[in-house]
């Protein structure tokens, strides 16, 4: 991926670093790698009618791409969430992750994946699958389904999906946890939660059935 291909650049210029201080090498070759720009832009989001058929298949990655598509929530957040942090009765979740802007943050349950999340307190844990487990589940079972799609797209989705109804992009920015790019939206445009999730009911419900 992009971000271990990063990683990995930073880690020999770490070492080019060391081994030049002790003279075990004369040149810094490292310095001259350059980082990878994201690909994410090459990836695709689910269709409305992807979307939809997920709703028809009785699996559990079925219901974890659909937490992920109405969450926006990286793939470890939704996985590593604490069940005291899913608040079902008020309807939200508070999780995240990587970031100051994401952490702690919180995030509407929209009405459409509320008893898959209420499922999740029931049992008392999200998966028993951990993120190496569900990437290699993932691609088998969107290979079966048809879908080209990786669980990154899953917030793509949901960032595309919410531009498109007019939500608020103050809102869409806390709920997926992206610091606001303009000082004015980062600093004086103050949201409430009850903005939240006004927000979040604008996502389409796309458990009906798809007509054009």
């Amino acid at each position: 991926s992009t971000s271990t291909k990063n990683m990995t650049r930073n880690l020999w210029k770490h070492l080019d670093s060391y081994a030049f201080e002790l003279d075990i090498i004369e040149k810094q070759y490292s310095s001259i790698l350059k980082g990878e720009s994201s690909v994410d832009a090459d990836r695709e989001p689910f269709s409305p009618e992807e979307i939809h058929r997920l709703f028809t298949l009785d699996d559990e990655i079925a219901r974890i791409a659909l937490v992920y598509i109405y969450t926006g929530m990286r793939a470890n957040e939704l996985l590593n969430v604490p069940m005291e942090q899913i608040h079902i009765d008020e309807s939200y979740i508070i999780a995240g992750s990587k970031t100051a802007a994401g952490k702690n943050r919180y995030i509407p349950v929209h009405p459409v994946i509320r008893d898959i999340v209420a499922g999740y307190l029931e049992r008392g844990y999200v998966s028993k699958m951990g993120y190496p487990a569900l990437n290699a589940r993932w691609k088998r079972y969107m290979k079966d389904c048809g879908f080209d799609k990786v669980i990154h797209e899953c917030r793509h989705t949901f960032e595309t999906e919410m531009d498109k109804a007019g939500a608020d992009r103050k809102c869409i920015d806390l709920i997926i946890g992206h610091k606001a790019q303009d000082v004015g939206n980062r600093v004086y445009n103050h949201r409430t939660y009850e903005d939240l999730q006004n927000a979040i009911l604008l996502f389409p419900d796309y458990s009906l059935l798809v007509t054009h």
